[in-house]
């Protein structure tokens, strides 16, 4: 196989792929506001601004930018934390679990739509490489 050329067409198809409107929307729900309140969502206890800043690798600057946008949405809250009021403390408001939940609702049935339309030997072999591809990388980040 001649890796190099293979490289660049899948390059240009991923490309071409990240234009359509429907996988837009995959990546914008796992960047910014909707990656952050998805995070919040699967917490069990509230983070600092600081955690959430590591968990999105974007600077602290971006995330507080973020939390005022939600904040003014009513999707969180901040307090101080009532065992050490240095720390501020983030947290999800009723409005913020309904809106992530409604997204992911919505994110689950484009993607069961995609896996539909692949069948079910082509659905399981694209879940088996996305599985694959993701053990891949999250191993070359870890060195």
């Amino acid at each position: 196989m001649d890796y190099e050329a293979e490289a660049e067409k899948l390059t240009e198809k991923l490309a071409e792929f990240f234009r359509i409107k429907d996988s837009q929307l995959m990546d914008k729900f796992s960047k910014g506001e909707h990656f952050l309140i998805d995070y919040l969502s699967r917490r069990d206890a509230p983070p600092m601004p600081g955690e959430i800043s590591q968990a999105m690798h974007v600077s602290t600057a971006r995330v507080a930018k973020i939390l005022n946008a939600l904040e003014q949405k009513r999707f969180i809250t901040r307090c101080i934390d009532g065992r050490d009021r240095r720390r501020i403390l983030v947290d999800l408001t009723d409005e913020g679990r309904s809106w992530i939940a409604s997204g992911k609702k919505f994110m689950y049935c484009q993607v069961e739509h995609l896996l539909r339309e692949l069948g079910e030997d082509d659905a399981r072999e694209f879940i088996r490489l996305v599985f694959r591809i993701t053990d891949i990388l999250l191993e070359k980040n870890r060195q």
